[in-house]
């Protein structure tokens, strides 16, 4: 499973979106929405002007915090996880 997860510092719910996948030992590859025009990837024009986090499992737009907690409970990824 590839996960990408796009972010910036400070921001509530993008911390509590790496502590859900740390939580689940699902490994990401986080990107700040900063440096998000140094790598121009595919996913820029989904996130440039979303809330953040936005996720991405396997290049499919999974969506912000509460869409990622939806998709790991329906994939039944869960450990045992907190909830903030």
């Amino acid at each position: 499973m590839q996960v990408t997860i796009y972010s910036q510092p400070n921001c509530h719910y993008c911390n509590a979106a790496k502590t859900l996948l740390d939580w689940n030992e699902i490994s990401y590859m986080e990107i700040d929405k900063s440096d998000i025009l140094k790598h121009l990837h595919k996913h820029e024009v989904l996130i440039k002007n979303s809330p953040l986090p936005q996720i991405f499992i396997n290049d499919e737009h999974i969506g912000n915090y509460q869409q990622l907690v939806e998709y790991i409970s329906q994939e039944k990824l869960f450990k045992g996880v907190k909830h903030e």
